[in-house]
């Protein structure tokens, strides 16, 4: 019998157990923000560094500035982000918050892309999915705790 999930499939589906995990670990580890960033980079350097030791000769020196770029403002900015904010607000804050990272991409390919259309389905599907994540994150806790700073850096993680 043909299995019903395929190996990327179940590889994106621990990403996401791993990264959801990683608003509460911030949370209770005894480290700063920057201690917890660190860590995560040597970490994943060390993986990559694993699954591929050697130079690519496949990329020039434009190719590997845009690549360090993106790990900039992708990792670095966004993991800087998330411990600090996390350090202001609550989990459950943050986790709303960061649920809105889908509008932010469709706003930028929006902006790239005038043409793009959007259907009614995916602001319903949106919708709904953003629904969701408050009745998960607020089913037993039916209290908003504000925090300006680390709410504004929980919208900056998403943005980023």
């Amino acid at each position: 019998m043909k299995s019903r999930f395929s190996s990327g499939q179940v590889l994106a589906l621990l990403c996401a157990v791993i990264w959801g995990e990683t608003f509460i670990s911030t949370k209770v580890l005894y480290l700063s923000p920057l201690q917890i960033l660190f860590s995560r980079f040597l970490l994943g350097y060390f993986a990559l560094w694993c699954l591929y030791p050697h130079q690519s000769e496949k990329y020039g020196a434009k190719a590997q500035w845009l690549f360090a770029l993106a790990g900039f403002t992708g990792t670095f900015l966004y993991f800087w982000m998330e411990n600090v904010a996390l350090k202001y607000t609550t989990v459950s804050n943050f986790g709303v918050l960061v649920s809105v990272a889908p509008f932010f991409t469709v706003a930028v390919s929006r902006i790239e892309n005038p043409n793009l259309k959007l259907s009614l389905q995916f602001f319903v599907g949106s919708g709904l999915s953003f629904l969701g994540v408050l009745l998960l994150v607020f089913e037993e806790n039916k209290s908003l705790t504000i925090n300006p700073l680390g709410d504004s850096l929980s919208v900056g993680a998403a943005l980023i």
